[in-house]
């Protein structure tokens, strides 16, 4: 990929903030004062990136149309996943209904429910984490964290839900798109008694 020309100029006071492809550059006069609101400012960005990434593509869309926006994201340096979950917030979730009090990932989970914003209020009432939401998602029913915690343990056997928000934690952090083909090869190898489960569960169904 060719060198990275585009910066983020921000600035206070006549007083410009570079931020790069290789990192920042704070102006040589710049005051602890100014030097504190820069980074300010990157916690704003590091905190609204995933969100702002799904904004840009929707008013993008209907300004320039969606194949000028696919092009675009198709050449960035974000994952498929990445972008698939800042645009499915951006569409199902618009700013005003987003919660400051609840993380992107929280969001991310709510926008898959038929009602996003009754899927944020459970998380908010109840103080639930993202996996937590999920459980809720899967039940359809608004539960406490001790409900929760409760349905995970049948006499004494943890449930595969426990699993599975491992499994989910795993896969954000190991995009499919970075893996070699040896990388996926091993994957199906490994998960093959996984899939002889499930194919038990469907053929007794």
């Amino acid at each position: 990929m060719a060198e990275q020309k585009i910066q983020i100029m921000i600035t206070q006071d006549n007083q410009p903030y570079s931020i790069h492809a290789q990192g920042l550059q704070l102006g040589a006069q710049a005051s602890q004062e100014q030097a504190k609101w820069a980074f300010q400012q990157l916690e704003t960005l590091s905190q609204g990136l995933n969100y702002a990434i799904g904004d840009w593509a929707i008013v993008c869309e209907e300004r320039f149309g969606k194949d000028w926006v696919n092009e675009i994201l198709e050449q960035s340096t974000f994952s498929f996943d990445e972008l698939n979950a800042s645009v499915s917030v951006a569409r199902k979730i618009p700013p005003s209904k987003r919660v400051a009090s609840l993380s992107f990932e929280h969001h991310v989970i709510a926008s898959r429910h038929e009602q996003p914003e009754l899927a944020l209020s459970w998380a908010q009432s109840q103080q639930l984490t993202p996996q937590e939401l999920a459980v809720c998602m899967r039940t359809g029913k608004q539960m406490t964290r001790a409900e929760i915690a409760a349905g995970r343990s049948v006499n004494t056997w943890t449930t595969p839900l426990s699993v599975v928000d491992k499994f989910t934690s795993w896969r954000k952090k190991v995009p499919v798109s970075d893996w070699t083909r040896e990388d996926k090869e091993q994957v199906l190898r490994d998960f093959e008694p996984v899939i002889e489960f499930l194919n038990e569960i469907r053929a007794g169904l």
